[in-house]
């Protein structure tokens, strides 16, 4: 084994031929331009495809993945549910038809927040509250149990690098977005800290890095250079693809975070980026003994009540505390 497949190694163990997470995606990032090209081809409104979006991130400032939601929300609505013009009416049968098949009402709430930006950037309105949008429901977040996290961790069937992440997700309680987006300058290696950009508010926000994970962090760090340096590229990305040496996209974040999932016998649903994002934020409350304030400035939320929904999630803690309560 020569230098470079040594770093390799190092860096992203042997399982990732078997995931083939560049293939995967490879194929998001050609299923991305299919579904581009057939939005343009297909859209029957005097919008354009580039109008819409330019409207969707200087007009209404929404992030590049936010974007691309709404957008694939809307040829959802005109290729599934038959929409071909963002008007009220629509929006009345859209709502009416979602509900007869049952769909949730956090799903019917996003299809007409994206039919009444279609209409926007026409220059129409939808008034959302005659329309009336289902209540969302009130839903407990999944959390992953925090013993499952801690084993994830230091599993040795899993990569420097993707141990290196699943750490950075469990203490920094950063969405997908904002993990992609990390390079190596948002570690302070004086301060122990990482900076995060927060892909809703646009605002920073600094993580501390716990003393037990920072080493990890700094190995990957250094056998990452090494790699990088070995194959003659360079990058400015905290987590990089073993194939490219390039930023590992959103979708092969998300893939690499399953893929640990399907190891643990979790479903997508059980495991997934915003599962570690509310694990963390509930792990925090817990170590901050619920002061939100303190918690605030890591996850970047805008207020105390917010947080107290996290405060509630652990209820298994409480009943394990009362266990042997009396008087």
């Amino acid at each position: 084994m020569n230098a470079k497949q040594a770093n390799r190694a190092i860096l992203f163990g042997n399982s990732e031929s078997k995931l083939d997470v560049d293939k995967f995606v490879n194929f998001q990032v050609a299923k991305n331009k299919s579904f581009s090209n057939q939005f343009n081809m297909d859209m029957k409104s005097r919008i354009t495809e580039a109008h819409l979006e330019s409207f969707l991130r200087d007009t209404k400032n929404l992030s590049e993945y936010n974007t691309w939601n709404v957008m694939r929300a809307i040829r959802t609505l005109q290729t599934v549910w038959n929409v071909t013009e963002p008007t009220e009416n629509a929006a009345m049968l859209l709502k009416r038809a979602m509900r007869e098949q049952g769909r949730a009402p956090g799903s019917i709430r996003q299809y007409l927040k994206c039919m009444s930006y279609w209409a926007e950037s026409q220059g129409n309105h939808i008034n959302l509250s005659v329309i009336g949008l289902p209540k969302p429901e009130s839903r407990v977040p999944r959390i992953l149990d925090f013993e499952t996290v801690a084993e994830i961790i230091i599993d040795p069937r899993l990569s420097l690098r993707d141990r290196t992440m699943m750490a950075v997700f469990a203490f920094s309680a950063g969405r997908l977005s904002e993990i992609q987006r990390l390079t190596v300058q948002s570690v302070n290696h004086k301060d122990k800290t990482i900076l995060l950009k927060d892909t809703k508010t646009r605002k920073e926000k600094i993580a501390p890095i716990p003393a037990k994970y920072y080493p990890m962090l700094h190995e990957y760090l250094k056998a990452r250079t090494e790699y990088l340096t070995s194959i003659g590229q360079s990058s400015d990305a905290l987590f990089i693809s073993a194939k490219t040496g390039h930023a590992l996209s959103t979708d092969g974040i998300r893939e690499i975070v399953y893929k640990i999932g399907r190891l643990y016998g979790l479903k997508s649903c059980d495991l997934h980026p915003h599962t570690m994002r509310f694990t963390a934020i509930t792990r925090l409350m817990e170590v901050m003994g619920g002061n939100a304030s303190m918690v605030k400035p890591i996850s970047g939320h805008s207020s105390d009540k917010m947080l107290d929904y996290y405060n509630r999630v652990r209820i298994e803690a409480i009943k394990e505390k009362m266990e042997g309560f009396s008087y």
